[in-house]
């Protein structure tokens, strides 16, 4: 029998590591307010992958109605993660593309579909938006959110000529394309960009109706003039109720010994984005020299501090997932972005913190560190039981962020929508477990 563990094992530090099989969202919603410390994760990008996982109802602008009234929306997949042999989907538990759709409410807007199978870009930001919404509430005020996330082309889908006479794939069917109606033909997405210009907007409240709606829903024509609110369409000045994320940096993480595709007009993808979010302007918990980068000089072993441009190797196909990100990526976050212990009775970091630094560093360096935790709340319980930060993985897949959060001695909790992949978490850890340190 598989061991997955319990959330509440975790939040009580009676356990190290929990995977829950589930809704993201819908799990969330049972997790205390300011709960983690951490999160870490990388939800599926637009259009490029699809995991034969059922679809769920995304609220629109409008309350969402008794009776949905839907309309079918035409299909859009990736190219790439599926295949239109049965047989061979089968063996991948992959569905072709034919077999994926999605529906909108004439009612109320609500849109029924799987997260990354939106039409356009700026849906599939504005859902991203709702999904971390639920993230800022259960992780804490001086936490930090890591986001994973690749871009895609618009009507882009087999490639090219492979598929034409003589070509290396000729008589075989093309992948579905991408087509927004939002983009012209080959021009790229940039939706993990969308993302982050909606995720650090405000949400608003109508004065009229009273209906809560993010900033980039209402409308304001004239660009000076009273708001339009997107629910009851009345004009007027709507009252700022939660302030959006701060976009702290747009890590590249560049993929050195990627396979580029065979589009021969612009230059070969090799890179995706690692975004720094934070909840406050001040007071977040960063640890400049958590990790540090190898100098150029090879007796040089101190080190330096980690810049906006991570090379990393990407890792291919493990463990029956085709989306999966190196164990390097969440060792970065948790070691920039966690103390090494937090008290048990308010769940703040343990000062000081800057003792556990490498040997070596200067005196500027810890002058540095001790200027720093002032910056941030610390534990003030003399003689209080501490514990590790936890880090959350919304988006867990087969646990990678789950294993690097063990090696480094921090609790971790995973939600994963697939029960195949939950499965294969919770094994993997079971497996590593032995190998590392407990709490």
């Amino acid at each position: 029998m598989i061991d997955y563990g319990t959330i509440e094992s975790v939040l009580e530090a009676r356990r190290a590591w929990a995977v829950v099989a589930g809704d993201s969202m819908d799990v969330m919603r049972s997790m205390p307010e300011e709960s983690v410390h951490l999160v870490v994760t990388s939800p599926p990008y637009w259009t490029l992958r699809n995991y034969g996982i059922e679809g769920r109802i995304w609220q629109g602008p409008r309350e969402l109605c008794e009776r949905h009234s839907w309309k079918e929306v035409r299909a859009i997949r990736g190219s790439g993660g599926t295949d239109r042999n049965p047989e061979r989907n089968r063996r991948r538990k992959i569905r072709p593309p034919s077999d994926v759709k999605s529906q909108t409410c004439n009612r109320c807007g609500a849109w029924k579909g799987v997260l990354g199978d939106e039409p356009d870009p700026k849906l599939f930001a504005y859902h991203l938006v709702l999904f971390f919404r639920e993230v800022r509430r259960v992780l804490r005020s001086d936490g930090s959110c890591w986001v994973n996330l690749g871009d895609a082309y618009n009507g882009s889908g087999g490639s090219g000529g492979d598929y034409a006479k003589g070509g290396l794939r000729e008589g075989q069917r093309k992948y579905g394309k991408k087509n927004s109606r939002e983009l012209k033909r080959k021009d790229k997405a940039l939706s993990p960009h969308e993302f982050a210009l909606y995720a650090r907007e405000p949400w608003l409240t109508c004065e009229h109706c009273g209906r809560e709606n993010h900033r980039k829903l209402w409308w304001n024509p004239m660009g000076y003039a009273d708001w339009y609110c997107p629910a009851c369409l009345k004009p007027g000045e709507p009252k700022m109720t939660e302030l959006g994320w701060w976009i702290r940096q747009d890590n590249v993480w560049d993929k050195p010994n990627s396979s580029l595709d065979s589009t021969m007009d612009r230059t070969g993808v090799a890179h995706e984005y690692v975004f720094h979010m934070t909840k406050a302007e001040k007071g977040n918990f960063f640890s400049p020299y958590g990790f540090l980068e190898q100098k150029a000089d090879a007796t040089d072993t101190l080190g330096k501090r980690v810049r906006s441009v991570w090379r990393m190797s990407p890792r291919t196909g493990g463990h029956n997932h085709h989306a999966a990100y190196p164990i390097e990526l969440p060792e970065r976050a948790i070691k920039l972005g966690t103390p090494e212990r937090v008290c048990m009775e308010c769940n703040a970091p343990i000062k000081p913190y800057y003792l556990n630094c490498v040997e070596g560093f200067n005196e500027d360096q810890v002058t540095l560190d001790r200027r720093l935790i002032a910056s941030f709340k610390t534990c003030e319980h003399a003689g209080a039981n501490t514990a590790p930060p936890i880090v959350l993985d919304p988006f867990l897949g087969t646990g990678t962020t789950l294993i690097a959060s063990h090696m480094f001695d921090r609790r971790a909790i995973g939600i994963e929508l697939s029960p195949d992949h939950a499965a294969t978490a919770a094994t993997r850890m079971s497996t590593v477990l032995p190998m590392f340190a407990q709490i």
